[in-house]
């Protein structure tokens, strides 16, 4: 009830697939595969001694000015308290309260975002319902740290007032 070619493709109770392609087809990319190979070998071997320890991108080709960029949030309560806001006032890690301060308030004098005011209360209300105490001012701050470890440069950015 089985016709040649299924009869033709078992082995042993194994089922065998056909060949979908000629052998000279398969030789042939096997071929193309190897020189490509051995070629990107042969350029790795000879441009190591420029590229190494990192490849050739635009970002790794220049040498950093040797600054990193901070951005802190500062308080002001109606007694007169003033401290930095934490991460961990809002439930937040470090990179998810840098990240949204950036994304909604700005991070360069000149571009800040258009309701970066608006932003500031809002996050001035979610610290006063969760703390319980009431904010007079909220500043928001840009801090460059050197790496020849001289003293951060600070700027304020935006202060907004109750």
């Amino acid at each position: 009830m089985s016709d040649q070619r299924d009869v033709s493709r078992q082995r042993d109770g194994a089922c065998v697939p056909e060949n979908r392609y000629p052998a000279w087809v398969m030789l042939l990319l096997a071929a193309v595969t190897l020189v490509w190979l051995v070629a990107q070998g042969a350029s790795a071997v000879r441009e190591t001694d420029r590229l190494y320890p990192v490849t050739a991108y635009a970002m790794f080709s220049q040498p950093t000015d040797g600054t990193s960029v901070d951005v802190e949030l500062r308080a002001t309560t109606l007694d007169g308290d003033a401290f930095a806001l934490d991460p961990h006032d809002f439930g937040l890690t470090y990179l998810q309260y840098r990240d949204n301060l950036r994304r909604h308030v700005g991070l360069l004098p000149g571009r800040l975002s258009p309701d970066a005011d608006e932003n500031l209360e809002r996050i001035a209300s979610i610290w006063e319902s969760r703390h319980g105490a009431v904010l007079d001012s909220l500043e928001y701050w840009r801090i460059e740290h050197s790496f020849d470890e001289s003293e951060p440069r600070n700027q304020e950015l935006i202060r907004w007032l109750r």
